[in-house]
């Protein structure tokens, strides 16, 4: 029997184990969920689960296959750095076009960066965390646009942009590398397009779930 098959085996045999309560399944699977939840000023227009790209999920790779950083002639940067600021942030758009695992940027994006965003990580329960990503346009700060897809830029690792080899050591950051991790559209089916209502502040806030499943 070659190796693959007995493995394979041999996990089937556990599966049967955890179905018959026959071992402790806490934290041997971890479900990643995102979702956005859209607001126009005290109305929620909608909540939908997104789709995190290829390149978010390389960056989760990359966080835990390094082995180090050195030199200490720069930061070290990390997805939430210049949220506050808006150098990472949440972006409408006006295009279409499904999302793929390719996917590197919104179709038609909008210019107009929020406002303001704000932030937060939170254990409301035992085996959930949650990270909180909330950003805000103004009342007037921006048109009566049809907004039919939105997503999130992040911070690359370390402006890491390309897979890295498992335990490799890296050097001190450069200039700032944006990553496009996630998207949500009309086009997937994620929520009806709808027009900005310019009277009142728009606010979306993205959540990562990290919980055992």
């Amino acid at each position: 029997m070659d190796e693959k098959r007995e493995i394979g085996l041999m996990m089937l045999r556990q599966r049967f184990r955890d179905a018959f309560h026959l071992r402790n399944t806490r934290g041997d699977k971890i479900l990643i969920t995102e979702q956005y939840v859209v607001k126009s000023g005290k109305k929620t227009l909608f909540a939908t689960k997104g789709h995190i790209v290829n390149a978010g999920l390389m960056m989760l790779g990359n966080f835990f296959s390094l082995g180090a950083i050195g030199g200490s002639s720069s930061y070290c940067y990390f997805p939430a750095y210049g949220w506050s600021t808006m150098n990472t942030y949440i972006q409408l758009g006006t295009g279409g076009n499904a999302t793929t695992y390719s996917t590197t940027a919104l179709t038609t994006p909008v210019a107009t960066k929020p406002n303001s965003q704000s932030g937060s990580f939170t254990n409301p329960s035992n085996g959930v965390f949650k990270v909180n990503f909330t950003a805000t346009w103004n009342a007037g700060a921006l048109t009566a646009i049809t907004v039919t897809e939105m997503g999130l830029w992040l911070e690359a690792l370390n402006q890491l942009s390309t897979m890295q080899t498992f335990g490799a050591t890296v050097g001190p950051s450069g200039a700032n590398t944006y990553f496009f991790f996630s998207r949500i559209s009309s086009t997937d089916g994620d929520f009806t397009s709808f027009v900005v209502n310019t009277a009142v502040p728009l606010t979306i806030t993205w959540t990562l779930t990290f919980q055992y499943a």
